[in-house]
């Protein structure tokens, strides 16, 4: 159960605040399995540990590693990840941070995402990112927190001219 609250915790303080500002599931079990192995007094460990859980969480928010076999692939990548956790000089390696298979997206492929209203994982991303860079929406400059986001407008983080649909005059 610690795994479990401790993960939503580290989701909540990286900007993923509920289901619509969630770009993949697999985020949710996979970040909250590999909290549940990080002691909470562990001082410089936990914090190389929690350093590793971000990159986990953006590489798997931001490539297409989970779009099929979502479930195997977490869990293949979990293994060589727990071991990394637990020895720093592990040489393991973990496919999710393969570039060659699973680069990060271009710029021009950010921009073309589309919009995070719609349960797709780019845009959903781009849009966590913003709110994580101290977002603060547009229209009264008060910062996003988890509270209040649900009350906002998604054109109020990130301006339509700058995250339209593709192909949208």
């Amino acid at each position: 159960m610690n795994g479990f609250k401790r993960g939503l915790d580290f989701l909540r303080s990286e900007a993923i605040f509920n289901e619509k500002c969630l770009p993949t599931d697999v985020a949710v079990y996979l970040v909250c399995a590999l909290c549940a192995d990080v002691p909470e007094d562990g001082f410089d460990y936990e914090g190389r540990a929690l350093t590793l859980i971000r990159k986990v969480l953006w590489w798997a928010c931001y490539t297409e590693r989970y779009g099929k076999t979502s479930a195997t692939r977490a869990f293949a990548d979990f293994k060589p990840v727990l071991e990394l956790l637990k020895d720093d000089e592990a040489t393991v390696k973990c496919d999710l941070f393969d570039e060659v298979h699973y680069p990060l997206p271009t710029v021009d492929e950010i921009v073309l995402s589309g919009w995070p209203g719609r349960k797709d994982r780019l845009p959903r991303a781009t849009l966590a990112t913003a709110l994580r860079a101290d977002g603060h929406d547009f229209a009264d400059g008060n910062q996003a927190l988890a509270e209040s986001l649900g009350r906002r407008e998604y054109h109020h983080w990130a301006e339509i001219g700058v995250m339209k649909e593709p192909n949208a005059p």
